[in-house]
């Protein structure tokens, strides 16, 4: 989400004035409710008229950056978690089958040494 102060700024760019705090604290109060973008367009167009739109993309835009960035990183990990566990499976496969090569070995051995003792 953005900065407090960056969203101050930005409606003071918007209205070529310094932000009222009253409309900053407004804003802050719809985002902290999670209001829908179609609705704070509406309530703001009486503070920035046709400007409103463009506002809200902005707020939001920063927001969906987030989001996506998050999304990613949560793929990441999932990715290196499902990396990890095959690594651990093919471990234990080689293991598995590292012990099983050893009993052959020992039977093949065996098997040898009672053809060279009869």
């Amino acid at each position: 989400m953005r900065e407090e102060n960056e969203i101050e700024n930005y409606l003071s760019q918007i209205l070529d004035e310094p932000c009222d705090d009253s409309l900053l604290r407004y804003v802050l109060l719809m985002l902290q409710h999670k209001r829908e973008p179609s609705k704070m367009i509406a309530e703001l167009d009486a503070f920035l008229a046709e400007k409103s739109a463009h506002f809200v993309d902005w707020l939001f835009e920063g927001q969906n950056q987030e989001e996506e960035n998050q999304k990613e990183q949560n793929q990441k990990e999932q990715v290196e978690q499902n990396q990890q566990k095959e690594e651990e499976q093919n471990s234990l496969v080689f293991v598995e089958n590292k012990d099983k090569f050893q009993d052959e070995k020992l039977k093949v051995v065996g098997q040898v040494k009672a053809g060279f003792a009869g």
